[in-house]
């Protein structure tokens, strides 16, 4: 027999291991696979956890075999042995490949992810294993079992970001190590003697795989700028893990280069932040046609200027020169190593970027770059918007998505000063500068025609939608215009549209003067995703150049890994209810599946949602999913309370009214509340999510009460794996369609799944008097 306190801590301390270890592998994933493959962290979670369920329901003697020693054991030698394994392969047989060149090593990346989901499926088979042992066994105490299993994931999703901000990769190993490690002892239950060996053993364990990480990591091989003919070599100088990325600083060399170059580069250059020497009292003049210095060609007086995306200062302290050194700089960054790392290498001590920073007219903020333009009151003569690499736009989970909305557009135009000019180097243009136009109209600006201009980026000379943008509320004259087509020998032909110029590109003039766009089609707060999911052309087995272009292979891979999650997991659920003898009654099952597949619907939309309303996304990770979690921890608790005030049959239908009510609610949150301070945001995250997710934390527990009740026992363990494989579907679903949909019509979609839940259970227990759900 098992003592209930015993399960309910094993059960803790599984979910706050198996919570830490999927946001490390989230971490590393983005770093060793890249981001566009990243995402296949959360399915893999959930199928580890299903296929451990599902094992228990097959082999159902494993049930008496069940020990809490014996099962700590193994949690934490499969957990340690994998980590080991997967980054001795993923650093020493492959090589990080720079973002822009992955579609051309797409069997690189197909082998890495293969050996990241094969090897990270283990732990979780072994997590979700021993919770639904520990379901079963407990099955008449599921409220405080299941409890146990929130509150431990709410501990897990609060420290890890917490640790990332003030420790690298290896100290965030070593902590879950250690905690794992402190489990495994106090449930040991030895004589002295044996428990000091163990003790010992594990301490040398820990320490030696702290050490391990930290050469591992700190050794890979990395491939800047493949494809060209003669790539420079690079050396890491310093790295550092933290909440938003692994950030690390190379030195480039060069062919033929008088100097080194120095970069800071984000995972696997989904970014890249230019280092740049600053030499005090220096002033330019501009001489390249560029969104940078364009204003100034044009002749503007810039005394107040703002860069966004500031780096480690680069384009601040071109700005500063180009105005003569005195123009006053605010940036805006949202990671501090990106200053940190070049400013206190002493390899790059003679560039005194440090005492660039302590200029008392330059001030840098380390903050979310939206969180900025909301507080802000100050008016700038330039808006310095900079490269928005936009191959990571997409990223789910990433707020930079969010300073290319039309909210956020608006808060850019709030901001100018009268004549300012904001400037966007090197973008994706059309959706911007529709958003402008949309944005124009709104405020009474009238047509943009004179207020937009549109250069080829020298970035971007094969990319006809890829260009630097200016734009002035108050318009460009024809002075502004004849002094940027006459800068240079080929400056009217960089010019692709400007107001007056008497050839502009065909297609830029039908954007520029062109009808406004569909609302739909809008990039906004609710959809701030500026690539879509291409469905009308999708093939399972793609051309060769489809894969090599990495807009169009991203969008196959989350379309395929939705249809391979979706074949997978109906698949182990006909395997699992095929036995008649062993399967749960029908109705549960449906129960299940919508239940499961609504929850990752809704919790996923509201966790987007309110990201930007908290600012930060590492205060994002570590508060609105730790209080989601907790909530739901307490729906679970209280579930036979909860459900008995209205009775199962009405509570889907108060759960389905609850996630309708949030919609309006968030707007206005995200209307009127942002400007609020910390704990004042939190107090209004906890109001949002209390009942919504202790409404939705009663759904489980009282379905295997009611197995339970009407002699279906037995069928608990395959209620956890159908329950879990649900989410897989739904978590998939909602990462995937959030990008064509927006965040506002998976809640919906989640309020018509509680709907019909309503339905059956109002069908099967009112009309058809069935047991099951007879009962609240």
């Amino acid at each position: 027999m098992h003592d209930l306190r015993s399960l309910r801590v094993l059960v803790f301390w599984t979910a706050f291991s198996c919570l830490m270890f999927e946001l490390l592998i989230a971490r590393l994933a983005d770093f060793f696979i890249g981001f566009r493959n990243s995402f296949l962290a959360l399915p893999v979670t959930f199928l580890g956890l299903a296929l451990g369920s599902l094992y228990v329901h097959f082999r159902p003697q494993v049930v008496g075999r069940f020990t809490v020693r014996g099962s700590l054991f193994a949690l934490a030698a499969v957990s340690f042995s994998t980590l080991a394994l997967v980054l001795v392969i993923l650093t020493r047989g492959f090589t990080i490949i720079a973002a822009d060149d992955a579609g051309f090593y797409l069997g690189d990346a197909a082998a890495k992810t293969a050996v990241f989901v094969a090897g990270f499926i283990v732990p979780f088979f072994v997590f979700g294993r021993i919770l639904t042992l520990c379901y079963h066994v407990e099955r008449d105490h599921i409220g405080r079992v299941y409890s146990a299993d929130f509150f431990g994931a709410a501990l897990g999703c609060f420290a890890t970001p917490v640790l990332f901000h003030f420790i690298s990769l290896p100290g965030v190993v070593l902590v879950w190590m250690i905690s794992l490690s402190a489990v495994v002892v106090f449930f040991l239950k030895a004589n002295a003697r044996v428990t000091a060996a163990v003790v010992g053993g594990l301490l040398a364990l820990n320490v030696g795989f702290f050490f391990a990480v930290r050469w591992l990591e700190g050794s890979v091989e990395y491939t800047y700028y493949s494809r060209d003919q003669d790539p420079p070599k690079t050396r890491e100088i310093a790295s550092r893990w933290n909440e938003f990325s692994r950030v690390q600083l190379v030195r480039f060399e060069f062919k033929n280069a008088k100097r080194s170059h120095y970069k800071v580069i984000h995972d696997d250059g989904r970014s890249n932040v230019h280092v740049r020497a600053f030499t005090p009292g220096r002033t330019t003049k501009p001489i390249v046609l560029d969104a940078l210095e364009s204003p100034f060609i044009m002749g503007h007086d810039i005394k107040d200027a703002l860069v966004m995306f500031a780096g480690c200062g680069d384009e601040m302290i071109r700005i500063r020169e180009l105005s003569g050194d005195k123009a006053r700089v605010t940036g805006v960054e949202l990671n501090p190593a990106c200053v940190a790392l070049p400013t206190t290498a002493p390899e790059l001590a003679s560039l005194r970027i440090a005492d660039f920073f302590k200029l008392p007219d330059v001030d840098m903020r380390f903050m979310e770059g939206r969180a900025f333009l909301m507080q802000n009151d100050k008016k700038f003569d330039m808006i310095y918007v900079g490269s928005s690499a936009p191959t990571a736009l997409q990223v789910t989970g990433h707020t930079r998505k969010y300073l290319y909305t039309k909210e956020a557009m608006r808060e850019y135009l709030r901001a100018l000063a009268p004549h300012g000019v904001l400037v966007f180097d090197y973008q994706g243009t059309n959706f911007i500068v529709q958003i402008l136009k949309v944005l124009a109209a709104e405020e009474g600006l009238g047509p943009i025609d004179d207020k937009v201009i549109l250069l080829r980026s020298r970035f971007g000379k094969n990319r006809p939608t890829t260009n630097d943008l200016l734009f002035s509320k108050d318009g460009f004259t024809v002075e502004d215009v004849r002094r940027l087509t006459t800068f240079h020998a080929e400056a009217a032909d960089m010019v692709r549209y400007a107001p007056g110029i008497a050839n502009p590109k065909p297609a830029d003039r039908r954007l520029v003067k062109g009808p406004l766009i569909d609302p739909g089609e809008m990039v906004t707060d609710d959809r701030p995703f500026i690539i879509d999911l291409d469905f009308s052309n999708y093939r399972p087995i793609p051309e060769s150049a489809t894969l090599q272009d990495l807009r169009a292979y991203e969008s196959w891979l989350r379309i395929t890994t939705l249809i391979g999650l979706v074949t997978i997991a109906g698949i182990f659920i006909t395997w699992a209810s095929w036995s008649r003898e062993r399967r749960a009654p029908a109705p549960a099952l449906a129960y299940l599946l919508i239940s499961g597949f609504c929850y990752m619907l809704v919790e996923v939309a509201l966790m987007a949602k309110l990201e930007l309303f908290m600012q930060d996304p590492a205060v994002s990770m570590a508060t609105v999913i730790t209080i989601f979690l907790l909530t739901t921890g307490v729906g679970s608790l209280v579930h036979r309370r909860l459900i008995s005030l209205v009775g199962i049959r009405a509570f889907p239908f108060v759960v389905a009214a609850l996630v309708l009510g949030a919609i309006p609610a968030l707007r206005v949150v995200l209307e009127h509340l942002v400007g609020l301070p910390l704990l004042l945001r939190l107090l209004v995250v906890a109001v949002v999510a209390f009942p919504i997710g202790t409404a939705l934390g009663a759904f489980y527990p009282w379905l295997v009460d009611r197995l339970v009740a009407t002699g279906h026992g037995s069928n608990v363990p395959i209620t956890y794996g159908i329950s879990t494989l649900s989410s897989v579907i739904g978590a998939s679903f909602a990462m995937t369609m959030m990008i064509p949909w927006g965040f506002n019509r998976l809640l919906l979609l989640g309020v018509a799944g509680y709907v019909l839940l309503g339905a059956l259970i109002v069908v099967h227990a009112g009309l058809l008097r069935r047991p099951l759900f007879g009962a609240a």
